[in-house]
């Protein structure tokens, strides 16, 4: 019921949704899978992605959490021993100055 009240309050225009912000997401899920780990590992990482897709998504937005995901997800692609996992680390680091530059711009009005 929660998801379909979101939902419809996006539809009328009710509940900004940022599209751009979550796209960011996206393609670090994506990096992600190009990683190779194990699905049990991997399912740490997304939990960690969807919990910041869930904060940057609309307007209602805590900086300090976000900034804390981001900074959790890092700690957690260190344990990533590979080329793959260095890739992914730099993927992290830029969506996260892509994100925080975002919600900068958010914060001032913009869209």
């Amino acid at each position: 019921m929660r998801y379909t009240l979101v939902h419809t309050l996006r539809e009328r225009g009710l509940l900004p949704y940022f599209e751009a912000d979550v796209d960011a997401i996206a393609r670090l899920e994506s990096e992600l899978g190009a990683v190779g780990l194990p699905v049990v590992r991997s399912r740490k990482f997304m939990a960690m992605l969807n919990a910041i897709e869930v904060q940057i998504e609309d307007e209602y937005v805590d900086r300090t959490v976000t900034d804390s995901l981001f900074e959790s997800l890092a700690i957690a692609a260190r344990s990533i021993d590979s080329p793959a996992g260095e890739t992914f680390r730099q993927r992290v680091e830029d969506c996260r100055k892509h994100v925080a530059n975002r919600l900068s711009i958010r914060a001032v009005g913009g869209r």
